[in-house]
């Protein structure tokens, strides 16, 4: 593919250079680009995209040798125009959660230059925004730092810290007791500027339904587990927004009972609750119990960040050491991959039934990666029945719609914030997508082409070694001190 960036528009928007911080006030025209409309389900092709001030200015159709104006051209012939992707469920690592994780690789705590490494990986994939579940001090920095014109980082929409039960074992959860606990913590959230609020397992149908009407009450949507402690009507009701895993309802569901799915399913879309089904999680466990070392050699391996590195190699992989040996490997696959199928179904009949589905990863969780997991979601959302469209509608105007952000995002049209990903293969035809296929990201009107992700890909691939190196190196020494102690 063939495309032309002026560098008079680079050099005075600071994209390559940093020369200032300000945007850019000459346009950018994305020429000749092939528009996917997944609201529409088509694709509307030889468009022109002009984008100025941050923003879609104007789609108009291509026409050949027409005058570009000022500011610079991508020739995008036979490329496909998407909006920026969403990965609906992350979490960053800070060096706390990371500790309690797994403490064997902490030797020192996190920079902030490391986190924000840890972010690239989903702008290299096309990724402008992710939703985190793990709020804190760090993340709320880190959102900041996002922010900044011209930055390599994906908009970050974070929760508040996770609200949880009494009994939670969690340091790092919130434990609510009371009703007004809960609404005290919902408000101290918005002050402090987080976007959505998460429960986790709260024990008490009074204080969860306290919790998530003092949400909705200031314009946060709620989501996250469902209880184990309550039943299914007791968890899912108005004003609760997402349930973030599918595996949430299959603990409750052995594949056979049709009238718990129906109504299950039915609850759902009655009180529009959306779901994020994750289905990558159980297909990567079974793999990675089934045969680790073809799962690693499969690996984006440049863009897995440290922290996932040092967790999926032996004799660091939880889910090897607990279900490798031979007598436990196949039945452990076994049943979760039966699972994962069961949750496959309820996916399909929960889209059938009309619940909004998100595509999400728990990336930053062991073996759940960025960028490369959304496309693996993606895929997986399609072989579980979603066509092209909607497994992609997951990952844009869905999300939009769950936040109230339709007027500014989750599609490419006029008016709209201009976080546009350009593919150079179809991604509503292509069975999965790869990194090589990004031609370029534009995220809030600025342009990075595969040069810049080259570059930016080469340089925290070069970090995460040296961060790799130096996890193993303290998790190895302090083994083998445990090791002689318990000599």
């Amino acid at each position: 593919m063939k495309y032309l960036v002026l560098s008079c528009w680079l050099i005075c928007s600071g994209i390559v250079l940093g020369c200032s911080p300000s945007r850019p006030t000459q346009t950018l025209r994305i020429s000749n680009v092939n528009i996917v409309d997944v609201e529409g389900k088509q694709i509307v092709r030889n468009q022109d995209i002009v984008i100025a001030n941050g923003r879609i200015a104007e789609i108009i159709d291509h026409v050949a040798g027409r005058n570009g104006g000022t500011g610079s051209v991508i020739d995008a012939s036979g490329a496909y125009a998407i909006a920026g992707l969403y990965d609906a469920h992350t979490h960053m690592d800070t060096a706390s959660r990371q500790e309690l994780m797994l403490p064997e690789i902490y030797e020192t705590p996190v920079s902030a230059s490391e986190i924000d490494d840890d972010l690239v990986p989903y702008m290299a994939y096309g990724v402008t925004g992710i939703l985190v579940f793990n709020g804190n001090d760090d993340i709320l920095a880190a959102r900041r730092r996002a922010q900044e014109i011209g930055k390599f980082a994906p908009r970050i929409l974070s929760a508040g810290p996770i609200l949880d039960g009494p009994s939670s074992h969690n340091p790092l959860h919130l434990k609510i007791e009371t009703p007004d606990e809960g609404v005290a913590a919902v408000k101290d959230a918005e002050a402090k500027g987080y976007d959505f609020i998460k429960t986790y397992h709260l024990e008490s149908v009074e204080v969860r339904n306290a919790i998530i009407a003092s949400a909705g009450e200031l314009g946060l949507p709620a989501m996250g587990h469902l209880p184990p402690s309550m039943s299914f009507d007791e968890a899912i009701v108005p004003g609760f927004d997402n349930v973030a895993h599918a595996e949430e309802i299959t603990r409750l569901w052995d594949g056979e009972d049709r009238q718990y799915l129906t109504h299950a399913i039915e609850l759902m879309a009655q009180y529009e609750v959306s779901l994020t089904p994750q289905l990558v999680g159980y297909r990567e466990i079974t793999e990675e119990i089934s045969d680790i070392d073809a799962k690693l050699a499969g690996l984006d391996w440049d863009l897995t960040p440290p922290f996932p590195r040092a967790y999926a190699t032996p004799p660091f992989n939880g889910y090897v050491e607990d279900f490798g040996g031979d007598d436990m490997r196949g039945r452990a696959a076994a049943y979760f991959g039966r699972i994962a199928d069961v949750m496959d179904r309820l996916t399909l009949e929960a889209h059938q039934a009309g619940v909004m589905l998100l595509a999400g990863t728990d990336a930053g969780n062991p073996t759940m990666l960025p960028g490369q997991g959304l496309y693996r979601e993606l895929a997986l959302l399609k072989d579980a029945g979603l066509d092209g469209f909607d497994a992609l509608a997951a990952a844009t105007i869905n999300v939009a719609i769950l936040f109230g952000e339709t007027e500014d995002r989750g599609m490419i049209a006029e008016g709209k914030v201009a976080d546009i990903v350009l593919f150079g293969a179809n991604p509503v035809e292509k069975d999965k997508l790869e990194r090589s296929d990004v031609v370029a990201v534009i995220k809030d009107g600025f342009l990075f082409d595969r040069a810049r992700i080259a570059g930016e890909v080469a340089r925290v691939s070069a970090s995460y070694d040296a961060r790799e190196a130096r996890y193993l190196e303290e998790a190895l020494r302090r083994r083998a001190l445990k090791t002689e102690r318990e000599d």
